[in-house]
């Protein structure tokens, strides 16, 4: 999202993706200074709402905004899912089980084929296993890099898990002549550089399974700010490096 002056006159632009943005004839390709310093040391292209360009500001998951544009001015309000969890209780370590079968199985709910994301980990076995509950035909998909000489990489942890669930597993590998070429375009398609080495995977196993009749799957992806995530600690770095007034954060899990 970009809001400024054009030719005198309030204008809002959104898109989907920044480089449709910064096709405005209006809009400079500007960089945020504290965006790119915050890619630079954590690899993040979004902070809170900060992206690596001046001016344009990415929505965060859960938030919403309404633009009045009948004014001179523009009117812009803001409400977020944070609004309601700020006063939630945490519950026991039950009902966050309960929760996240609950979520597993509404997000079953689809008129297509689906699938699951099965890396080995912790977050996308125990989706995978409440998936398997629902299914008696589960596939699952694992991406990357095979580890030389080592059975350590998340293919042998993800044939495990899926051999004990009993799913229709498929590898997707990485090679370093896959990676070479679909990391810059990936960064020419999206119009930012990449947080981490792994989105190559992601993409190359999106490509896989959608061959295979897919178009839904379930992911462990998120898991970590469900929990807490990775963001306060960046904030909370940067308010102490800067000097920068406290900025709210998401309440405590």
């Amino acid at each position: 999202l970009w809001t400024g002056t054009i030719a005198g006159r309030p204008q809002a632009v959104a898109a989907s993706e920044i480089p449709a943005i910064l096709a405005h004839p209006h809009i400079s390709a500007m960089p945020d200074l504290q965006g790119v310093s915050a890619y630079l040391t954590t690899i993040r292209t979004v902070t809170r709402e900060r992206t690596l360009f001046q001016g344009v500001r990415s929505l965060r998951p859960g938030e919403r905004i309404t633009i009045d544009l009948a004014s001179d001015s523009l009117r812009e309000t803001s409400s977020d899912l944070w609004d309601a969890l700020r006063t939630h209780t945490p519950g026991s370590a039950e009902s966050f089980h309960a929760d996240v079968a609950d979520s597993v199985s509404r997000h079953l709910r689809a008129d297509v084929p689906t699938c699951a994301l099965l890396s080995g980990g912790l977050d996308s076995s125990v989706i995978a296993a409440v998936a398997r509950r629902h299914s008696e035909s589960l596939n699952t998909y694992c991406s990357g890099a095979h580890a030389a000489g080592s059975d350590s990489d998340d293919f042998a942890a993800a044939r495990l898990v899926a051999g004990h669930l009993g799913v229709n597993h498929t590898e997707a590998p990485i090679t370093r002549e896959l990676f070479t070429q679909r990391w810059p375009d990936m960064i020419a398609r999206q119009g930012l550089p990449l947080s981490t080495p792994n989105e190559v995977a992601i993409n190359e196993v999106a490509r896989v399974l959608r061959s295979q009749g897919h178009v839904v799957t379930l992911s462990g992806e998120g898991a970590d700010e469900l929990l807490g995530g990775y963001e306060i600690p960046m904030l909370q770095a940067w308010e102490h490096a800067s000097g920068a007034p406290h900025l709210p954060s998401a309440p405590a899990t």
